[in-house]
C-alpha cells in the first residue's frame, strides 16, 4: 500500500468508533443513571459496528492498492489527500453510511513524518487527529471530536485522546476523555481502548465524575 494512502486508512475506524458514539439506541435501564445508561447502550451500538467497518477497511486498502474502488473515492492533491467510503454498519446487507476525511501531511506521502487527519460521519459528527507511523504500529494523538447532530438533546465531545492502531490485527489501543451534555450536570468519563486478553480488544469507560465503571463488550 502506497504511504500516501495510509492516514485515510486510520482516520475510517478511528472516525467510525468515535462517531459512532453520536448514535442513537434504546437505553438499557437496570435502576442506572440514565446518562450512564444511553452512554454504554451508544457503545454497544458501536461496537457492534465493527465488521462493517473491517469490511470497509479492506474495500479501502483495495482501492488505495490500485483494485476496484467499490464504495471508495481517493483524491490526491499534493501533500493533501481527501476521500470518502460508502459502509454498512448496522448490517441490513446495505451501504447506509459515509465516512468522509482528509490527509495533511507534513511531507507529501510520507506518514512517518506525520499527518493531520479529518474525518466526518452521521449525525454531524466530526473528528481530527495527528496520525503518525512508527515502525508497524499507527500512533495517533491530539484526538478531538464533537459527535452528534448539532442541537440534539446529546452531545458527547472527545476533549483529548491518544492511541495505537495495529494494522496487522485491527487491534486498538489508547484512550479518550469525553463529555457527555445532556441538560442535565455534564457527565465526563475516561474511555480506555484496551486488550480483552482474548486477542481482541474492548472499551472499559471509567467515570471521572461519577462512581461507575463498565466494559463494552
Amino acid at each position: 500500500m502506497k504511504p500516501i494512502w495510509k492516514a485515510l486508512v486510520v482516520a475510517t475506524p478511528l472516525a467510525a468508533v468515535l462517531v459512532g458514539l453520536g448514535c442513537k439506541s434504546g437505553t438499557d435501564g437496570g435502576g442506572a443513571d440514565p446518562v450512564q445508561a444511553q452512554l454504554k447502550d451508544d457503545l454497544k451500538v458501536t461496537f457492534t459496528q465493527v465488521p462493517g467497518m473491517l469490511d470497509g477497511l479492506d474495500r479501502l486498502l483495495t482501492a488505495a492498492a490500485g483494485g476496484p474502488a467499490d464504495g471508495v473515492v481517493l483524491v490526491p492533491n499534493g501533500n493533501i489527500v481527501t476521500g470518502s467510503l460508502a459502509a454498512d454498519l448496522d448490517g441490513d446487507g446495505t451501504r447506509e453510511t459515509t465516512v468522509s476525511g482528509q490527509a495533511v501531511f507534513i511531507q507529501a506521502g510520507n506518514l512517518d513524518a506525520g499527518a493531520t487527519v479529518t474525518a466526518s460521519g452521521p449525525n454531524g459528527g466530526n473528528v481530527s487527529a495527528d496520525v503518525q507511523t512508527v515502525g508497524g504500529t499507527v500512533e495517533i494523538t491530539g484526538i478531538n471530536a464533537s459527535l452528534g447532530a448539532p442541537g440534539a438533546s446529546t452531545q458527547v465531545n472527545v476533549t483529548a485522546g491518544a492511541g495505537t492502531i495495529d494494522p496487522a490485527t485491527g487491534n486498538v489501543g489508547g484512550f479518550a476523555y469525553i463529555e457527555v451534555l445532556s441538560g442535565q450536570d455534564p457527565l465526563f468519563a475516561t474511555v480506555y481502548f484496551e486488550d480483552d486478553g482474548h486477542g481482541g480488544w474492548r472499551m472499559r469507560v471509567h467515570g471521572d465524575s461519577d462512581s461507575f465503571e463498565f466494559f463494552v463488550p
